[in-house]
């Protein structure tokens, strides 16, 4: 194996650990976000996945990565300040 080789395997575990880190500090953000912001929503998969019911549309928001759907519309947005605008704009 090459330099460059050894160098991401020596690095493999600090890089998972940044990562759960990062998901973590996304997730608990996002809930303090909605929550900050009177959004109704409910917890599914321990978590990972959020519905909220806005204006008769049911929004499908994965809090670790950022990703949101209006379900029906077939396109993904991502991150929870884009998201924030789009309800309020609804």
């Amino acid at each position: 194996m090459g330099e460059m080789g050894e160098h991401w395997k020596a690095t493999k575990d600090i890089r998972k650990a940044y990562s759960v880190a990062k998901r973590l500090r996304n997730y608990e953000y996002a809930i303090n976000t909605l929550r900050e912001n009177n959004i109704n929503y409910l917890l599914k998969n321990d978590g990972y996945h959020v519905v909220i019911n806005h204006n008769s549309n049911l929004i499908d928001y994965w809090p670790t990565t950022g990703k949101f759907s209006v379900r029906g519309s077939g396109s993904y947005s991502r991150g929870i300040h884009k998201l924030m605008r789009k309800l309020s704009n609804d």
